[in-house]
């Protein structure tokens, strides 16, 4: 059985990020958007790079950011 298991535990909206390669980053946001799904915010950090935040069928919200931006 397993002795260690993470927190489940968290406040409020709470959201999961998905890292893909700078170049990849438009490609996925093109994606998202063909497959009929609203991109919510598009935030601006620095390095010019960017990240953007959908919510998925279920409601959960969900961003992509490109590998990188918290190195």
């Amino acid at each position: 059985a397993d002795t260690y298991l993470p927190p489940h535990y968290g406040q409020g909206q709470l959201h999961l990020a998905f890292e893909v390669s700078p170049v990849e980053y438009d490609e996925w946001k093109t994606t998202i958007l063909k497959k009929g799904i609203k991109i919510i915010h598009e935030q601006s950090w620095r390095g010019n790079l960017h990240s953007f935040y959908f919510r998925d069928f279920d409601g959960n919200l969900l961003e992509v950011v490109p590998s990188g931006m918290w190195d």
